[in-house]
């Protein structure tokens, strides 16, 4: 409770900021506009509200891609919703893929044969976007101008004060890159996973160096590069290093963000499915808010694979897991992260071949 509280206050403040914007914006525009009802008058604020904010959210991954590129970073994909834009294999691609609780994400390849990548100027990139235009916003006038530029502050506010809500926001993530060199090192090294991977390699073909981790580092981008461990032992068969690499992230979990712990339930039920432990013993890792998170997020490839395993495992429904499969060969074909999603199949076929 204790680390939920303060995000909890600040974004009851900005809802507040954004309903005296909104309320302000109504009664500017009903002042202007005496032919109109009052109710006609705040339905055009509103109007302006919701354009303001997909415009930010759209300035705002513009802005770290922008701050990305100036610093030698290489475009992967741009995000915004459900709709990512990739470049894969010198092709553009539009492919739907989402995250639950991001409105958006810009990922790009740092700038390779660097010892140290350049990181401030990436996650600020996004918040000054805002600012500038929320500056040009209040100079433009007029009620437009203004609930723009509100709108502009709250969401630069929103991400660049470092909070922890669940996903951890740019100023977190700059706050934990500015305290550590492993943290840095972690942190370049999954954007380069994630840039390989969105080119079509496999987890298992990218060299070790990547996955290197410094020794005794408990950061938050040092524990979650042990997802990609994970996913790259599963990649290789081996079952002990991917039960070895959850361990390590169980044993910090309360230093991860709720997204990623309900991440890793999912995948300590998955390991204990492969070791056909019981569907009770599951259960208590894999029922409730976790299972409900994996089946609200199954453009994730990773939940289908769960949803797969939990069908056969411990339902027994093999109907039900020739469904989701083949939902998921679907879906790998769209997929934004090739190598990922050659990853994920080929483990979704060694369940089903257990029934063919």
């Amino acid at each position: 409770m204790k680390r939920r509280w303060k995000p909890a206050v600040f974004f009851l403040f900005l809802a507040m900021a954004g309903g005296v914007a909104g309320f302000w914006g109504g009664m500017r525009i009903a002042a202007d506009d005496e032919a109109g009802s009052q109710l006609l008058s705040f339905a055009r604020a509103l109007i302006y509200i919701g354009l303001s904010a997909y415009a930010h959210i759209l300035l705002h991954e513009a802005g770290h891609m922008v701050a990305g590129l100036l610093t030698g970073y290489r475009f992967v994909s741009f995000r915004i919703g459900s709709w990512t834009l990739v470049r894969t294999g010198g092709q553009w691609a539009l492919r739907r893929f989402s995250i639950p609780g991001t409105a958006g994400q810009c990922l790009m390849m740092p700038p390779q044969h660097v010892a140290h990548p350049p990181f401030v100027c990436y996650n600020l990139g996004g918040a000054l976007a805002n600012l500038l235009c929320a500056a040009a916003g209040f100079a433009w006038g007029g009620t437009f101008g203004v609930i723009f530029g509100a709108l502009g502050l709250v969401i630069a506010l929103v991400n660049v004060v470092p909070l922890d809500a669940g996903v951890p926001n740019d100023g977190y993530n700059l706050y934990v890159l500015l305290r550590s060199k492993a943290a840095r090192r972690a942190f370049a090294a999954q954007l380069s996973v994630n840039g390989l991977l969105s080119e079509g390699k496999r987890p298992r073909e990218l060299p070790d160096a990547l996955y290197a981790l410094d020794s005794g580092a408990e950061d938050l981008f040092s524990l979650t590069l042990r997802q990609m461990r994970y996913q790259r032992a599963l990649d290789e068969g081996d079952l002990s290093g991917a039960q070895a690499e959850l361990d390590a992230m169980q044993a910090h979990r309360d230093r991860l963000p709720r997204l990623y712990v309900l991440e890793l339930d999912c995948e300590r039920a998955y390991m204990m499915m492969v070791q056909e432990e019981s569907r009770e013993a599951v259960d208590r890792v894999y029922g409730g808010e976790t299972r409900a998170f994996a089946q609200r997020a199954q453009c994730i490839l990773a939940h289908l694979r769960v949803e797969i395993a939990y069908a056969l495992q411990c339902e027994g429904d093999v109907a039900r897991a020739q469904e989701i499969y083949a939902r998921a060969r679907k879906h790998a074909e769209r997929y934004p992260v090739a190598g990922e999603a050659a990853c994920e199949m080929e483990l979704m076929r060694a369940w089903m071949r257990r029934v063919a």
